[in-house]
């Protein structure tokens, strides 16, 4: 089940590469490697972008007032309880430092960023993975099981990493499980980083509206995946305020622009934005992994976030099938690198219909060719 995280598979949706290795224009790329929602951004951010255009002759405000006060109002929480920064990958990166994070739990599959942050501070982190016998989602009770040994064994743990959903498989843990594993770290005296990057398409599952009865966990969350604003790179933690300002007080000055600020407000504002996007991702995610299911030999793990891992036919491998699918334009996620996985694992974002229709077709054609061939 543990192993010490040792490879550093690369990010997703690196769009300028691909136009570059390809030599295909940007519009001629479609995008299944990031989870973005496919809907684009809120018709009233762009607005409000274009509309903003004057104040980039002005600094940002370092504190992100606004912001915080608007997260505020939404979590039904204190302004001091947010720290925002620049994607929520800053917040990733100086945490173990605020922290002082040297022995770290990460339940796995989970990307290298977790790692590579402890590890850039000086620190270890070790894999709690599942097998694939097991769908891929670690048991709960051995996580546990796995922090009271390491304080029996006097050898402690800083800290847990813990995604909800996780962002590789789109699994979630039942709230009984998850306020376990809190449990289990808060009385080894260990932090929890729970990432909830994904948690506004299962809000039902997030932990920040009992987070008061947490303070040594660390709530991630990001504006990238939900409110489609990638380019602009920002993101927040949510902690007690003691917590917050030791974050804080590590962050580079003016991390976050101005236009990033105000379109983080926006989008929270739009409240029929956000629910078009989740009725849209309702209906189309079935709809999407019920076709993927459909091509033989195929295994598509159940998902509630905004992407669908998959798994190839024996004898394949996710790198060959993301380099054929990445000549004909087609961007996926190969995730035969990450720790835990095999090396027949993908992850397909959930796009528009039309775009999901024509990956399943060209998957379809692919397999078919090669498996006859």
């Amino acid at each position: 089940m543990s192993g010490t995280v040792t490879k550093r598979p690369t990010h997703g949706g690196n769009v300028h590469q691909a136009s570059r290795i390809l030599r295909k224009p940007l519009n001629a790329i479609v995008d299944f490697s990031a989870s973005v929602n496919p809907l684009g951004p809120s018709k009233r951010v762009m607005r409000a972008l274009a509309d903003m255009l004057p104040v980039i002759r002005h600094y940002p405000d370092p504190e992100c007032s606004a912001l915080r006060y608007a997260l505020g109002v939404r979590f039904n929480l204190p302004a001091d309880w947010f720290v925002v920064g620049n994607g929520s990958s800053e917040l990733i990166d100086t945490v173990p430092r605020a922290l002082s994070i040297r022995s770290a739990a990460i339940a796995g599959p989970a990307f290298s960023e977790y790692a590579a942050a402890v590890e850039k501070h000086g620190g270890r982190s070790t894999l709690l993975s599942a097998k694939r016998i097991e769908q891929y989602r670690p048991s709960c009770g051995e996580i546990v099981r796995w922090i009271r040994s390491r304080k029996l064994q006097r050898r402690g743990v800083d800290a847990v990493f813990v995604c909800q959903p996780n962002s590789l498989t789109g699994q979630i843990w039942e709230q009984e499980e998850l306020e376990t594993i809190l449990r289990a770290a808060h009385r080894a005296r260990a932090w929890t980083i729970l990432d909830e990057t994904f948690a506004e398409y299962c809000s039902a599952v997030s932990i920040v509206p009992r987070l008061q009865h947490f303070p040594l966990v660390v709530v991630l969350r990001s504006f990238t995946k939900f409110y489609a604003i990638p380019g602009l790179r920002i993101g927040y933690s949510i902690s007690c305020p003691s917590t917050a300002e030791r974050i804080r007080r590590l962050q580079p000055p003016w991390s976050v622009n101005v236009l990033a600020q105000h379109a983080a407000i926006v989008s929270m504002q739009d409240r029929g934005y956000m629910d078009r996007s989740l009725a849209f991702m309702l209906k189309e995610r079935p709809r999407f992994m019920e076709s993927l299911a459909s091509i033989g030999g195929l295994t598509v793990f159940d998902s509630h976030a905004n992407f669908v891992m998959i798994e190839l036919p024996p004898g394949w491998r996710a790198d060959a099938v993301t380099m054929m699918l990445g000549r004909k334009g087609i961007l996926i996620r190969d995730c035969s690198q990450t720790p835990g996985l095999n090396g027949r694992t993908i992850r397909l974002a959930v796009r528009t219909s039309l775009e999901n229709d024509r990956l399943v077709r060209l998957l379809r054609k692919t397999l078919r060719i090669h498996t006859n061939a």
